[in-house]
């Protein structure tokens, strides 16, 4: 069993941060997870795991 790795980044000012992640998804197949609870919309959240 593999343990993911997850790493959080924050989102630079003035940028829609789930435009971005909905480009990245239908354009290349990337799913970057949002930030959750007080951090919604402040930071992305990146799995390193494979």
């Amino acid at each position: 069993m593999q343990v993911s790795q997850e790493v959080a980044s924050t989102v630079p000012a003035g940028v829609n941060e789930l435009r971005v992640r909905q480009h990245l998804l239908e354009a290349h197949g990337i799913e970057i997870g949002g930030g959750l609870g007080p951090l919604k919309g402040q930071i992305w959240r990146i799995d390193q795991s494979r």
